[in-house]
């Protein structure tokens, strides 16, 4: 039995939040207790990001109220917050890329001199006494804007936790992460509960909540439906109370793309220190898995096609029977038929101050033109159209980009992608960070697109997802594709898929 005896940490009193005339919260109380790791899950939209942005002062609260170790905050800030004890980590990383690692981690943390300066010393030292305590292997004065993913959320937990924190919120901490670097997210989050801190972390991975979390509270739509310890859920009862019903994770059904023509042709495909001698054949209608770790060269394999790698990529690539080398720009790429839908969505994808109609037919519109011209009713309409085909809300069509949740933003990006009509789409982490029945969604209109002709290429560190919806998937390894599977082949294990892909050699083939 979990301990909640004590004070709590902190505690949301009928808390509701709206948004304009949308409420994202609803009349929800909540208590979170030091020693304990507390997982909020639930449908994109579901309220709780929202929940956490409210604890971290980010939010102030329409209706009800917020207490911390006991004490009523009703104008709880970012620096109020802070002062209080509560760390936070979101999945959109606040680093300052020009700065160095050291100055990102003291930055409006340290107290300065007498002339209002902070020595150079005083901020490595600063740094280097953290950087220890973490196990942090990175000179003081790299830039930050240079780490990898990993490391600038390892950086930002730096930032969020030392040993005044009584509170550590994460956002999404997995979503960007190589498994290694996952399994080192958890056991610091496991240190900093044991150390008595209460951790609030936010996820749509199930399998990993079930295996962090003390205690599981689910929302849906802006309401608190139940909260319970984590012993006593699985995933199937998760996702009925997240969305109200069961949702299907079972092998897609499709029609064979054995017979069709070949859609995309690579041969020999190298880029300096990431692809060797990549070769492959897709055909339409077909969906090709890339498996494979992080850093084995799957997403460079993506931006190599898409032409985002500024034409250092050689070989030949084969599309509708014209063959060229690879795309120096991704207007080339376009204009040959294969489109590119990014890793990073907000980064690289989406116009967040535009309206999601105006990012799906963005930069595509001559196509519906006539004399040169389109309405913007038509392109409104055009828009709505294809939102509606990519299981995009449609009641959500007028809202910026930057407000709409991530499984709707991803939905966005695949209509987008879907209205360029291409011979290819490459796919790179379409699923990540979005809810179980996005994640259905996507896959599920990925597959009708698929099997009205388009070729898919789509990487993704889900494997299991990749056997379910593919219909083949080449493992990389260090560059190089080592083996080709046939998910429909009862002997093929994700096990060893992934010993492919980790390069286990032994009685497993090529």
């Amino acid at each position: 039995m979990l301990d909640n005896s004590g004070q709590p940490v902190a505690e949301l009193i009928s808390v509701g939040k709206r948004f304009g005339g949308t409420w994202a919260l609803r009349d929800v109380s909540l208590s979170f207790h030091g020693g304990q790791i507390h997982a909020l899950v639930g449908e994109n939209g579901a309220g709780k990001s929202t929940c956490l942005g409210m604890l971290a002062g980010r939010h102030t609260p329409t209706e009800g109220g917020i207490r911390v170790r006991g004490h009523e905050e009703p104008k709880l800030t970012p620096l109020r917050s802070r002062d209080l004890g509560i760390g936070a980590v979101y999945q959109e990383l606040n680093i300052f890329p020009d700065l160095t690692v050291a100055q990102n981690l003291v930055l409006g943390r340290e107290k300065a001199g007498p002339l209002g300066w902070l020595s150079r010393s005083s901020v490595t030292g600063a740094y280097q006494s953290r950087a220890q305590q973490h196990n942090f292997l990175h000179s003081a004065t790299q830039k930050a804007g240079t780490l990898s993913i990993a490391g600038r959320q390892r950086l930002e937990l730096m930032r969020s936790v030392d040993d005044k924190t009584a509170m550590l919120l994460l956002d999404e901490p997995t979503a960007a992460l190589p498994p290694l670097e996952a399994r080192r997210l958890f056991d610091l989050v496991r240190s900093q509960r044991d150390a008595g801190v209460a951790v609030i972390f936010v996820s749509h991975n199930l399998k990993e909540v079930l295996d962090l979390a003390d205690v599981v509270t689910v929302f849906r739509n802006g309401r608190l439906i139940a909260t319970k310890p984590a012993s006593e859920w699985d995933e199937a009862s998760l996702v009925r109370e997240m969305v109200g019903r069961s949702v299907s994770t079972a092998r897609q059904e499709r029609t064979s793309s054995v017979n069709a023509p070949a859609a995309l042709t690579v041969r020999n495909l190298n880029t300096p220190g990431k692809l060797h001698d990549i070769s492959f054949e897709l055909r339409r209608g077909e969906i090709l898995g890339i498996a494979g770790l992080a850093g084995s060269g799957r997403s460079t394999l993506l931006r190599a096609l898409g032409g985002d790698l500024g034409g250092s990529a050689s070989g030949e690539v084969e599309i509708g029977g014209k063959i060229s080398p690879p795309s120096k720009t991704c207007v080339e790429a376009i204009k040959r038929g294969l489109t590119l839908l990014p890793e990073d969505r907000r980064r690289d994808g989406l116009f967040l101050d535009h309206p999601a109609w105006r990012n799906i037919v963005i930069g595509d519109v001559r196509r519906d033109a006539k004399m040169g011209f389109v309405s913007p009713k038509k392109l409104v309409a055009l828009g709505r159209e294809a939102a509606r085909r990519s299981s995009f809300a449609e009641t959500r069509i007028d809202a910026k980009a930057a407000l709409l949740s991530g499984g709707n933003q991803q939905k966005l990006l695949v209509a987008r992608t879907a209205y360029k009509q291409p011979l290819v789409l490459l796919a790179d982490e379409p699923t990540r960070g979005v809810d179980i029945v996005a994640r259905a969604d996507i896959w599920r209109v990925l597959r009708e697109h698929a099997e009205a002709g388009l070729a898919i290429v789509v990487v993704s560190s889900e494997l299991e997802e990749l056997m379910l919806a593919c219909d083949r998937i080449l493992v990389l390894s260090k560059g190089r594709v080592v083996r080709e599977i046939e998910p429909d082949d009862p002997s093929v294990s994700t096990e060893e898929v992934l010993q492919h892909a980790f390069d286990i050699g032994g009685t497993l083939g090529n």
